[in-house]
Parts: structure tokens; C-alpha cells; sequence
């Protein structure tokens, strides 16, 4: 049972990551969140802001609390945030297709 849950964890791991090593979330369709090209090399930013999406994530992984962010970088609305928060949940929930499967392996 436990070989079977670590090999379901690997291939999440396996999934959530693309050929380059990049998330594969489409954050096209998130609101509150841009990529303009020439604005920190086209990187996905909270609208309105130059702050990446990726330090939500580096902060709440460093042991932050989703207060502290929102105080620590105020131009950030916190609906911003938990538009960003709930759309990679739900990228998450999205099938993968097998064609995805056999690119990255």
C-alpha cells in the first residue's frame, strides 16, 4: 500500500511539471494576474504590480502566513491572492491528457 501511494506522489510530481521544469498551470485564465512582455522577462505578476506569482508560492513554502504576505507586499489585493491560490488548486483537479504523460517522461 505504501509503494502504491509513493508512486501516485511521484507522478503527481511528474505531472505537475513540464519537459523545462515549469509549472504547467495556465494562468491565462486566472484573474488578477498578467504577463507582459518586458516586464520581468514576460513572468507571470499579480496585475498592476511587478511581483511574480512564483514568490506567493516561495513565501507560503518558506512557513508564511497568507497574512504576513498581504502585509509584507500591500500593493497585492488579497482577492488577488486567493484568485491565485484557487486557480492552482484547481489546475490541480484538471485531467491530464495522455498525450501530456508521455512528453514529460
Amino acid at each position: 500500500m505504501d509503494e502504491d501511494l509513493y508512486a501516485a506522489e511521484e507522478s503527481m510530481e511528474v505531472l505537475a511539471i513540464d519537459k523545462r521544469g515549469e509549472n504547467m498551470t495556465n494562468w491565462e485564465t486566472c484573474p488578477g494576474v498578467e504577463s507582459v512582455p518586458g516586464r520581468l522577462s514576460g513572468a507571470w505578476v499579480f496585475t498592476g504590480t511587478r511581483l511574480p506569482v512564483s514568490a506567493l508560492f516561495e513565501n507560503l513554502e518558506s512557513g508564511a502566513t497568507l497574512e504576513q504576505f498581504m502585509e509584507w507586499f500591500k500593493p497585492v489585493d488579497e482577492w488577488k491572492v486567493r484568485a491565485v491560490l484557487q486557480h492552482a488548486a484547481d489546475s490541480l483537479k484538471a485531467p491530464v491528457p495522455v498525450s501530456s504523460l508521455e512528453d514529460t517522461l
